[in-house]
């Protein structure tokens, strides 16, 4: 029997996959969380946090459940994706994440953050205004190995060209670690554009990786 596999945009209803989604992107298939890392946050505070932000709704960047798409399999929730169009609020989505975490975040969370801000700032890639971003993309376990990555993707720059036929450009980030999504990005037509270093051994005991890939791909050809 055929697997029915369908899409629909995020609502509050969806919050735990979103919440799962974010904070397993930001793993990135290992046990390192940033959060954890670089905050101090221990996985449910970070939990308890987000869901704030979320139900703010602010647009433009990665922690908005709006622009999200959720894919389901036989109509179980099986991944999801979060995209947007950069500046579109006349904001960089840095800049949004920012204002967030100066709101939610506790005091001692950003102050912890502060220390290794230079090595994790070596990495930061910026986003180009103007262009689609993915970013935080998350299938459940139990759903991997069918393309379900590769299709959300696909599924979201169409929703995406459809709503703003003037796009013409989506790009990605991705830590060089993750050999695993990285390949899944150049099937589906994505090519390595930058690559972020930094030399700091210390960066290792934030994130898994010593460099960032920027990937982009046209928006033509989505099929």
């Amino acid at each position: 029997m055929n697997e029915v596999i369908s899409f629909h945009h995020a609502t509050e209803k969806d919050i735990e996959i979103v919440l799962s989604t974010i904070i397993q992107a930001d793993k990135s298939g290992t046990e390192y969380f940033s959060f954890h890392t670089c905050f101090g946050l221990t996985e449910q505070r970070f939990r308890e946090i987000m869901r704030e932000i979320l139900l703010e709704d602010v647009g433009g960047q990665e922690w908005n459940i709006s622009d999200y798409i959720v894919v389901k399999v036989d109509g179980n929730t099986a991944g999801a994706l979060c995209s947007w169009i950069e500046g579109s609020g006349n904001q960089s989505s840095s800049m949004i994440r920012g204002t967030l975490m100066q709101h939610f975040f506790p005091p001692e969370a950003l102050k912890q953050a502060k220390v290794n801000k230079h090595l994790i700032d070596e990495l930061f890639i910026e986003k180009i205004p103007g262009h689609l971003i993915l970013e935080a993309g998350y299938i459940v376990p139990e759903y991997r190995s069918r393309g379900l990555l590769a299709k959300l993707m696909v599924e979201s720059m169409r929703i995406r060209k459809a709503q703003h036929p003037h796009l013409v450009t989506c790009s990605i980030n991705v830590l060089r670690s993750n050999a695993f999504a990285i390949r899944i990005y150049e099937k589906i037509g994505f090519v390595t554009e930058d690559e972020k270093f930094c030399e700091n051994p210390e960066i290792l005991k934030l994130i898994a990786s010593k460099s960032r890939v920027l990937m982009r791909r046209s928006l033509d050809n989505l099929n």
